[in-house]
């Protein structure tokens, strides 16, 4: 199963206009999704090799081809390592190999003998000098944003893995420059989010306080709390 289709348009990278997909190796949704991806004029999709981490998904191209993604609920930033040798990948079986480090641990978990739950980075996108992000958990998500690191922490051309203080400096500037823009609503489709004139647009669709019937699509400009710009019938 695969879904979260986005392409890189940088020119000059390896991967320009080559599709990823998030997806699944099985038809039953049980194995943990990874990335996938076709080149211009490819018949199909081959695996990206990630190791070490269980899943990858809900990746995004940010400006500079910088690869934004999700892995175990929390924010991730990286790239795609193509080999110098691109018939060795293809021999190989993959289009590439992931590479990246978790920049913000945005997962939000509880544990309690009755309803117990939590909240996982499920999509992202940067935008300006912000990554947003939509956290969803059992009925229930959130939005919220955090600064745009000023640089990869770890990315394909990176010298040498990040030192443990490095990553805990940008951990900590990720999260303590935190904003929560939309808290404790109930289901969230449709995320994305851009920026007009150095102004935030944040776009979205609930049916948490729509009654039966209705969907609502909303907007936050940056101010105050998100309004309805309009409606859409659900079954």
């Amino acid at each position: 199963m695969g879904s979260d289709l986005f392409v890189l348009t940088q020119p000059g990278k390896p991967l320009t206009d080559c599709l990823i997909l998030s997806g699944n190796e099985g038809h039953d949704d049980l194995s943990m999704p990874t990335f996938y991806g076709r080149r211009p004029g490819g018949k199909a999709f081959l695996p990206v090799f990630c190791r070490r981490v269980d899943n990858a998904q809900g990746g995004v191209f940010g400006k500079k081809g910088r690869l934004f993604f999700v892995s175990d609920g929390d924010l991730w930033e990286g790239g795609i390592q193509v080999d110098n040798d691109n018939d060795n990948d293809a021999d190989l079986g993959r289009i590439g190999t992931l590479v990246g480090a978790r920049v913000a641990p945005l997962a939000m978990l509880n544990t309690d003998e009755g309803n117990s739950g939590g909240l996982w980075a499920n999509h992202v996108c940067p935008a300006g000098g912000w990554i947003y992000v939509q956290l969803r958990g059992r009925h229930t998500s959130a939005i919220l944003r955090t600064p745009l690191p000023a640089k990869p922490l770890y990315a394909p051309d990176s010298a040498d893995f990040p030192k443990v203080s490095a990553q805990l400096k940008l951990m900590g500037g990720m999260l303590g420059g935190a904003k929560v823009i939309v808290d404790e609503m109930g289901d969230m489709s449709g995320f994305c989010a851009t920026e007009v004139a150095g102004s935030p647009r944040v776009f979205f669709c609930t049916r948490s306080g729509q009654g039966e019937g209705k969907a609502a699509m909303m907007l936050w400009d940056g101010a105050g709390a998100p309004t309805a710009i309009g409606h859409i019938p659900v079954e």
